[in-house]
């Protein structure tokens, strides 16, 4: 739908004129930020650095918290093959003992 103009065309009835802003002064237009103390610059130059070495000195810890990990999870998996080996051996040996044992005759009748 089309709208219809508010005012009939070439008059500006009822219309606010644009307001002229006066021109600011450049004095006014450049303001000058007070220079930063030279113990703030200290202090946040100090804090900057000391985060550095706090985050060096996590990352480092977390290098080394992993590798303890691997480790011990790697000692872990050996003795974890170790044990089941052991068990592996334990179980061939008790079905080898039972086989010689339960089959009395087979070693007396060279034969068959």
């Amino acid at each position: 739908m089309r709208r219809l103009p508010l005012f009939p065309a070439g008059t500006m009835e009822g219309a606010e004129e644009k307001k002229k802003v006066p021109a600011v002064p450049e004095t006014l237009k450049k303001k000058q930020v007070p220079a930063v103390p030279e113990t703030l610059k200290k202090k946040r130059r100090n804090f900057a650095e000391l985060k550095i070495k706090r985050l060096r000195k996590k990352f480092a810890q977390k290098m080394l918290r992993k590798a303890r990990r691997k480790l011990i999870y790697e000692k872990a998996k050996h003795y974890h093959k170790e044990y089941r080996q052991m068990y592996r051996t334990e179980i061939r040996m008790h079905l080898e003992q039972c086989l010689v044992h339960c089959m009395p005759f087979a070693s007396l009748n060279p034969a068959s």
